[in-house]
């Protein structure tokens, strides 16, 4: 016998964002964390005027130790329904049959967590369990957004938006103090400093002296002058000025389409907020209204489809196209009307074809 397609076999149900499996862009974005990290922390920061260093290690530590904690914290938090996170793990997953119910939660009872929840909790099919006033399964997360764990996703999204802004900023900075004040401006005078203390030559000569047998050494030094070329380096080593303009580059690049997503989603549950949605919620009210308008075409399909049914079933008999009757009086024969509004198409076809049997019949008699 073959498998019952009503019955669904549950899986467990996932604790939060570290459960398994994991999810590919859960690894994405902590990739980008530690990437922007690096860049800011050992290639932008150095490079940057003595005085301005400080704030930039400072403000930005600030926002990446928030962001980090926040991140971490809406990631390991369980947002499921009170009640389900009391019943965990006393009973196995349960055996969903459709035939029985024609949705997972109905009057506030879920028949997979077989439990009670509350009006708001809806039943994620990723985690498999209830999660309290949900919004949404975030992938970026691996973890169910509700509302034990909202605050801290937009919390997520605020301060990695405010820390990719500051990072774009002191590349474009960079990258066009290369060209502006490359001769001798400050912005970029680290890399220059940093050339000098390694092109700095030390000159040793040395002498026997007779009486003593010492050798007396002199150290002279040639220091390069303010004008000299700058010399990049990435991880202190150094490199070619294309490589190190190539490095800001990738960087702003990712970070302005890392603001774009972030702005946009950011943006996006402020919207849903202000209005009293829930993500879950205007998705629901987007495909009621796509049900709505797909209901209309197809009533109107119909309806367009009848007439030209009656058209095809008439010309066939009579030769000629008829207009639908919508005579009161003459119910069976056609009354010259353009619109016919008060009959239905079913009926339409109906009297026009009869009427039109009836017509044939008399002339024959």
């Amino acid at each position: 016998m073959g498998a019952d397609t009503n019955v669904e076999v549950q899986q467990p149900s996932r604790e939060n964002g570290w459960s398994c499996p994991p999810h590919p862009l859960q690894f994405v974005a902590w990739g980008f964390i530690i990437f922007f990290g690096v860049i800011h922390f050992v290639i932008l920061v150095p490079g940057l005027p003595v005085e301005w260093q400080t704030a930039g290690y400072v403000v930005q530590g600030i926002l990446f130790l928030a962001h980090f904690i926040v991140h971490l914290m809406a990631c390991t938090i369980n947002p499921a329904d009170v009640n389900v996170i009391k019943k965990a793990g006393k009973t196995p997953a349960a055996i969903f049959d459709r035939t029985l119910h024609a949705h997972v939660i109905e009057n506030d009872h879920c028949y997979i967590c077989e439990v009670e929840v509350g009006p708001k909790s809806k039943h994620c099919s990723a985690c498999n369990k209830c999660v309290s006033d949900f919004d949404h399964h975030c992938k970026w997360l691996n973890n169910c957004v509700g509302g034990r764990n909202y605050k801290l996703f937009i919390l997520t999204l605020v301060t990695a938006l405010v820390g990719c802004l500051l990072i774009l900023t002191l590349c474009i900075l960079q990258f066009v103090a290369y060209y502006t004040d490359k001769s001798d401006g400050h912005i970029l005078q680290q890399y220059r400093d940093y050339l000098s203390s390694t092109t700095t030559s030390v000159l040793t000569t040395g002498y026997s002296n007779s009486t003593t047998d010492t050798t007396v050494s002199t150290v002279s030094t040639a220091t390069v002058p303010y004008e000299t070329p700058l010399l990049f380096h990435i991880f202190y080593a150094s490199v070619p000025d294309e490589a190190w303009l190539a490095v800001l580059g990738i960087t702003a690049v990712l970070a302005l389409i890392t603001i774009i997503l972030l702005g946009h989603l950011l943006g996006f549950h402020i919207y849903l907020r202000c209005n009293g949605l829930t993500f879950y919620e205007h998705i629901q009210k987007t495909r009621s209204k796509k049900q709505e308008s797909s209901n209309d075409e197809s009533q109107d399909e119909v309806i367009e489809l009848g007439h030209v049914g009656v058209a095809s079933q008439s010309s066939v008999e009579n030769g000629e196209i008829p207009i639908p009757c919508s005579s009161e009086e003459k119910p069976y024969q056609c009354c010259g009307s353009v619109k016919c509004a008060k009959i239905s198409v079913p009926t339409i076809t109906l009297s026009c074809s009869v009427k039109r049997q009836n017509v044939r019949q008399e002339n024959e008699k």
